[in-house]
């Protein structure tokens, strides 16, 4: 089954801030769905959103950025 993340999860492993992402999802740029009052976005979707915008490098997806920022992601879905 396919991960999906919560836009603070999100935020985290982009280190971003979650209105930047809010933003992405507004913009049409981030693929996301509403589970009840929460927002929620595929691996997939996220994976597609890297690869549309990093021209340089199209085998970056996920695990790669949770291998280097060195993110736990079990441990952190885990705290909710």
């Amino acid at each position: 089954m396919e991960r999906h993340y919560s836009v603070k999860t999100l935020a985290l492993m982009m280190d971003m801030r979650p209105s930047t992402i809010y933003d992405k999802i507004h913009k049409g740029e981030l693929k996301a769905v509403k589970l009840g009052k929460s927002i929620r976005v595929s691996e997939s979707a996220v994976n597609e959103w890297l690869k549309s915008g990093i021209q340089y490098n199209d085998k970056l997806d996920v695990d790669d950025l949770l291998n280097k920022n060195n993110i736990d992601i079990d441990a952190l879905l885990d705290k909710k």
